[in-house]
């Protein structure tokens, strides 16, 4: 069974036709007459993930070198369907290092935590005085 969709299909914001044959989305009509599931809304190709901490509790374990947690963790998203998630914050830089590799979903990081001193997981964000947030945004920003 082929299925069909129609609607504003993401990032683009451009109303399309989309079909979905054998687990894949095409925006090729089929040979035989779809199913038409939706006829308006939002289309994203694929599962979005937005609040996503790849360093912690990874398929590859607590004790795994940053790299090879966030890498496994990528990875079971993507298992899971996942094609773009979103990390909001994360014990370190390690997932920046997948922004651009082939094999994982798209991500989008924010860095590390930001805390104040004492108001956070003990271990988990980067301490930093109030008077002292503002540069500790702009150093992670590039991050």
């Amino acid at each position: 069974m082929t299925m069909h969709l129609r609607g504003t299909v993401l990032p683009d914001g451009v109303e399309r036709d989309v079909y979905v044959h054998d687990g894949r989305f095409t925006f090729e009509p089929p040979a035989t007459e779809p199913v038409t599931l939706a006829d308006r809304g939002w289309l994203v190709p694929g599962l979005v993930d937005c609040h996503a901490h790849l360093s912690l509790h990874s398929p590859a374990g607590d004790d795994a070198p940053p790299e090879e947690r966030v890498l496994a963790s990528a990875r079971a998203q993507l298992d899971a369907g996942v094609l773009l998630l979103r990390e909001p914050g994360s014990l370190d830089h390690a997932s920046a290092g997948l922004t651009d590799r082939s094999g994982v979903p798209g991500i989008v990081t924010a860095g590390r935590f930001l805390a104040a001193p004492g108001r956070y997981f003990p271990g988990l964000g980067r301490e930093v005085e109030p008077a002292r947030l503002a540069v500790a945004v702009a150093e992670e920003a590039p991050a």
